[in-house]
């Protein structure tokens, strides 16, 4: 058992799907089964189970799993402790939504203008699988979190919200509930976003069935597609805020439901320490979010 071995048994384990995890190594799909089979021999039993088409981890594939996250993350923080300390030529950030940092980015950039930024648009869950996998240096994602390779501070709590045209149907709606919204046609977030997630959750809790009209991967591909379907969408009010004084033709519809806030946190590897720079910036994100949600 080897470190390359290990390392092509998580993404394996993560894609579970072989053609999948080579093209995210950049090796050919039989080098891939090949090192597989040989570190299956070596631990004597099977770490993956065929089901149909698919695969699927048996229970030693597990148990290995997450050893193999272990010595992978202990190996980067042994190899990154060894090295001279050096700045990132470029921070990357993997974001819940970009609209949670462009507008810091011109400020940070007067202070360092060296650095560029390379912000990846994730979900809570792919943003944390890339600090895992070291594809990030830190990331904004919504809170809870309970994996112990990860830290976090927290930021603010948003909320989510319904939006719709001042000109549609809805446009007389000041206040909606989760019964009312089921009438309406819905514009979400598919089911990989957090706040969908937490969507779903509450129509569950309630016996509730909405309907999608359109699920979309982005908050900016729900208000496009609100200028042209008729219905209502559901966001973030972080992002409308950051979007609202070029969309004069929407409003906000409160919507009156206990459960729909949800906290956000800058996460960051836990055995990694973070380099100045991007202490820095965390530090200035950090302040400038809890300042923002202090009373006035």
């Amino acid at each position: 058992m080897n470190l390359r071995q290990l390392e092509y048994f998580l993404v394996l384990s993560e894609e579970l799907n072989y053609h999948q995890a080579a093209e995210r190594l950049f090796i050919a799909q039989p080098t891939l089964s090949v090192q597989m089979s040989n570190l299956q021999r070596e631990i004597g039993q099977p770490l993956f189970l065929k089901v149909g088409r698919h695969i699927m981890l048996t229970n030693a594939g597990l148990i290995l799993q997450s050893h193999a996250r272990k010595i992978l993350r202990q190996v980067r923080a042994t190899k990154q402790a060894l090295q001279p300390r050096s700045e990132p030529a470029s921070i990357k950030i993997g974001l819940s939504g970009t609209h949670l940092l462009t507008p810091l980015l011109k400020t940070f950039q007067k202070i360092n203008p060296q650095t560029s930024f390379t912000l990846r648009e994730n979900t809570s869950a792919s943003t944390l699988k890339q600090l895992l996998n070291a594809e990030i240096n830190f990331g904004i994602a919504f809170l809870p979190i309970h994996n112990p390779a990860i830290n976090y501070r927290y930021l603010f709590t948003d909320e989510i919200i319904a939006v719709t045209t001042k000109t549609g149907p809805y446009h007389t709606l000041e206040n909606i509930t989760l019964t009312q919204l089921t009438k309406v046609p819905l514009i979400v977030l598919d089911p990989q976003f957090a706040i969908r997630q937490t969507l779903d959750q509450l129509f569950l809790n309630q016996h509730l069935s909405p309907q999608y009209l359109v699920e979309v991967t982005s908050y900016s591909a729900c208000i496009s597609a609100l200028s042209q379907l008729t219905g209502i969408a559901l966001v973030t009010r972080s992002f409308f805020e950051t979007q609202k004084a070029g969309h004069a033709d929407l409003k906000v519809i409160s919507v009156k439901e206990p459960g729909l806030k949800q906290a956000l946190a800058l996460v960051f590897p836990a055995d990694i320490p973070p380099s100045p720079k991007t202490t820095i910036l965390m530090d200035q994100i950090q302040k400038y979010y809890l300042t923002k949600e202090q009373p006035s």
